[in-house]
């Protein structure tokens, strides 16, 4: 059985609202994508997670057992995304002071001819490369 993070999160936004039609709006999709979803995750676990009438949505105590599980699983899911996206936006330089010169006219000269700097970092790593001298630099950001 393959539960996934979007089915969790679909499940939680279900038990805290207690209203399908609630939940599908804070999750942007439509009311039946939702219940189709709940429908499968029930039948993954092989228990009923929600009661339900016309009217009324209430946990069962399955229910119950399954958000206490998932909440904190998001919450982790969530930080560990957090702190990935961090450390891949991290930028590390490390040079001795006879390259700074060049290096930073190359980077800078790329990042004011392009909107946003897009390009800057792959500047930086092909002009710190010590297998490359820096030199000028293509459009695709590498060394020539």
């Amino acid at each position: 059985m393959d539960a996934h993070l979007r089915d969790l999160r679909y499940f939680v936004a279900v038990a805290e609202e207690l209203n399908f039609t609630r939940a599908a709006e804070r999750l942007h999709i439509s009311q039946p994508a939702l219940s189709k979803q709940i429908r499968g995750l029930e039948t993954a676990l092989r228990a009923q997670l929600f009661l339900r009438d016309r009217r009324q949505v209430s946990l069962t105590a399955a229910g119950e057992a399954l958000l206490d599980v998932a909440r904190p699983l998001l919450d982790h899911w969530d930080e560990g995304a957090a702190a990935v996206a961090a450390k891949a936006r991290t930028l590390r330089v490390c040079m001795t002071a006879r390259a700074l010169p060049a290096c930073w006219s190359a980077t800078s000269a790329r990042h004011s001819s392009r909107s946003g700097g897009a390009g800057t970092t792959r500047a930086t790593r092909s002009c710190l490369s010590p297998t490359r001298a820096p030199t000028r630099l293509r459009r695709s950001g590498a060394a020539s």
